[in-house]
């Protein structure tokens, strides 16, 4: 059978000559960011992007899929996800973007510019009396894979005194700017420790719901949390209390339990909390960088595709991510 690549994803014209200069003697080449026809869809051995449910069910031939996005929950709760179609992420695209959120996130909160930024639309001079600082803080950062591993590289230049990581189950005695790395069981031990928090675990059956008011009112009370992982891990009505009681100083939150937040939560009006609507780490509406190393991981999967050789960021259904 003839090979058909799917490219269900806006790309400019530098981005389609390249899939033609690489693979178009070894495959057809169907370009469609928009609605695809039922007979590209029943054809196509491999999609880049991101297909809908019912697109994927009419997806008969497809082998591999290859998603421009970090995470793969999407897919992974799909009950009749086919068996013989490999699930490819594009993990290791988004360390050096996301990390840049996190650490904006903390200097916003430790500077205050999110109230000053209010203050400017409403015309006021007024000072916060407190100052913080990243320097000599120690850091929890939950999930040691290229964001949270780059996060801490960057945190460790800033002065920090320590990094601990947390995997689900920990694989490696150490890793570059971490101090420790811990398996998941230790979280209860590690949050009174930690300055700042940051979350950047995937999601899956072990992690939904784990930061739970118990977990929280562990933290530090004038600590920081930080959520670029998944939205699931934390709970938000517990959260909520949480910053309530000002048990810690404030969180930054890019993923919720519930997207978009529902506009009566309390959440959006309290003063000790940044939210992003899940942004920190675009895909092709970010920074060039970001874009070539997404579509570097692309064709590097689709050329192993083509010649029989490794892929990169295989799916485990299993592990869940």
């Amino acid at each position: 059978m003839t090979e058909k690549i799917l490219v269900k994803v806006s790309t400019d014209e530098e981005i389609r000559e390249e899939f033609f200069e690489c693979f178009s003697n070894r495959a057809e080449i169907v370009f469609c960011d928009g609605e695809i026809s039922e007979n590209d869809l029943k054809t196509a051995t491999v999609i880049v992007g991101e297909p809908t449910e019912n697109e994927l069910s009419l997806a008969e031939n497809l082998k591999l899929l290859q998603l421009t996005w970090a995470g793969a929950d999407k897919f992974l709760k799909i009950k009749n996800f086919p068996q013989n179609v490999t699930l490819l992420t594009a993990s290791g695209a988004f360390g050096e973007v996301i990390s840049e959120y996190v650490i904006g996130g903390i200097f916003a909160l430790y500077r205050d510019f999110h109230f000053y930024i209010k203050n400017q639309q409403n015309h006021i001079w007024q000072k916060r009396a407190t100052v913080e600082t990243i320097n000599g803080k120690s850091v929890l950062i939950l999930g040691t894979g290229d964001i949270g591993r780059t996060t801490a590289k960057k945190l460790k230049v800033l002065g920090v005194k320590e990094i601990f990581g947390i995997r689900r189950k920990s694989k490696e005695d150490f890793l570059e700017n971490f101090d420790e790395i811990f398996d998941i069981v230790e979280l209860e031990t590690l949050l009174p420790k930690a300055d700042i928090v940051v979350c950047c675990l995937p999601e899956t059956n072990a992690t939904i719901g784990v930061l739970n008011e118990e977990m929280l009112s562990l933290m530090k009370e004038n600590s920081v949390l930080v959520n670029v992982g998944r939205g699931s891990l934390i709970v938000t009505s517990d959260l909520i209390e949480i910053l309530k009681q000002n048990k810690i100083k404030g969180a930054v939150l890019d993923v919720f339990e519930a997207e978009p937040i529902p506009q009566g939560s309390e959440i959006w009006d309290m003063e000790n909390v940044i939210i992003t609507p899940h942004i920190a780490g675009p895909s092709f509406s970010g920074d060039e960088a970001t874009k070539d190393k997404i579509w570097k991981i692309c064709f590097e999967n689709i050329e192993s595709y083509l010649c029989g050789g490794t892929f990169k960021n295989v799916v485990d259904f299993d592990r869940g991510y």
